[in-house]
Order: C-alpha cells, then sequence, then structure tokens
C-alpha cells in the first residue's frame, strides 16, 4: 500500500480486482493475496479453504461482477471488515444476480491478505425491497 492510497480504497482495489478473470485464473497471485488461513462461505453454501478456492477459481466461468455500496471497518490495528453489494452477469446469461458479500483482511508481513470471505445470495424481490429501504 502506497501512503498515498487510502486503506479503503487499496481494499476496494483488491476486492474489485479479485473480480477479474486473469487474477481469479492465476494461482500464482491468489496465493499471494489469500491468507494461507483462508476461509470462505460461498453464495451456493459451499465451505472452501485457500488451496479448494483457488482450484475452483481455475474452473470458473467467465463472469462480469460489480461492486456497490462498499464500506470499511477497521477491526483492530491490522484487521479490516470489508462488506459490498456485487451483481454479476455470466457471459451468455442476460439476468444479474446480486449477494452481500463481506470480507475480512489481514496485514500480513507487510501485505494485506483475505483471511474470510462470504457471500449471501440476494432474491429479486429482496433486491427490489432493499434498493427502495432508506439508508
Amino acid at each position: 500500500m502506497s501512503k498515498e492510497e487510502p486503506l479503503q480504497e487499496l481494499l476496494h482495489r483488491f476486492e474489485t480486482c479479485l473480480h477479474k478473470s486473469d487474477l481469479r485464473r492465476s494461482p500464482e497471485k491468489l496465493d499471494h493475496i489469500l491468507h494461507d488461513r483462508f476461509v470462505e462461505f460461498g453464495s451456493s453454501g459451499r465451505v472452501y479453504d485457500k488451496d479448494s478456492m483457488i482450484a475452483e477459481l481455475a474452473e470458473e466461468p467467465t463472469t462480469d461482477i460489480s461492486i456497490s455500496e462498499f464500506k470499511t471497518l477497521a477491526l483492530g490495528a491490522e484487521i479490516v471488515l470489508v462488506t459490498y453489494r456485487a451483481t454479476i452477469s455470466e457471459a451468455g446469461d442476460k439476468s444479474a444476480k446480486s449477494s452481500l458479500r463481506s470480507s475480512i483482511w489481514k496485514l500480513n508481513d507487510g501485505n494485506w491478505q483475505m483471511i474470510f470471505h462470504q457471500g449471501t445470495p440476494i432474491s429479486r424481490e429482496q433486491d427490489s425491497a432493499n434498493a427502495e429501504a432508506p439508508r
């Protein structure tokens, strides 16, 4: 992280990069950004560790994922909770799906690494109701 880039912007950039196919299909890049004790509770209901996540992403179809409502909350000097809404469109699929996402990032030897991630699907009805709710 450069001194000029605030932590929220850095983690937003990292989360956005994790949605790009070139990073998702690179075991070397994923090894660097995912903590060795990484765990994900996927929106599918499956639980992944670092190795199974790297293997899963290598086989994943191309998707277009956008991020909105991005927020960070420092849980300590070296650990940050990130929350956001992800909108996912698979190649050739015209219907987008939304999910609420949370990640925990940990500073490890001077590098921020994701140690936990969870995706919770949102039904179209919930998505519409949430869009209309006051914030």
